[in-house]
């Protein structure tokens, strides 16, 4: 049976969880958001704000701004997909054109970036002298950075 200090217990610590996601979720949309506009918002007083973000510090990687590559002339973009190995690993972490790398099974997919046709086409040069690949051209993103913890 469960007493009445362990409901009491449970419901604060259930009641901090949702404050914690409700400001990871406000800091999502927007990291320069003020902690005093957050705590008007959540209606909680901005000194809980300031605690629980204090708190998250280990869980935040860090705060980014998003960016619209192709408004600031990087209107060519691919994922593409290569089989794991130290070399192609280590050569993709050191190109400047990737935006992001990820580590599947067997697989590394990165996301690539480029000013121009050429640019792709000579680094795609480049990398199929490594390993194979399979090139998948971004021609509309759809979604990005929505996922709500």
């Amino acid at each position: 049976m469960v007493s009445n200090k362990q409901k009491t217990s449970f419901l604060t610590f259930s009641k901090r969880l949702n404050k914690e996601k409700m400001i990871l979720i406000e800091l999502r949309k927007n990291a320069r958001k003020s902690f005093a506009e957050i705590a008007r918002q959540q209606e909680i007083p901005v000194t809980t704000v300031f605690e629980i973000h204090q708190k998250l510090q280990e869980k935040i990687i860090k705060h980014t701004t998003l960016v619209d590559f192709e408004k600031i002339g990087f209107p060519i973009r691919a994922l593409i997909a290569v089989n794991n190995n130290k070399k192609t690993l280590e050569w993709l972490k050191n190109r400047e054109e990737v935006n992001n790398l990820h580590l599947s099974k067997n697989h590394l997919l990165a996301e690539i970036i480029f000013p121009n046709i050429k640019e792709k086409h000579e680094f795609m040069e480049e990398i199929n002298g490594l390993t194979k690949t399979k090139t998948y051209d971004i021609i509309n993103e759809v979604k990005r950075e929505t996922f709500q913890p």
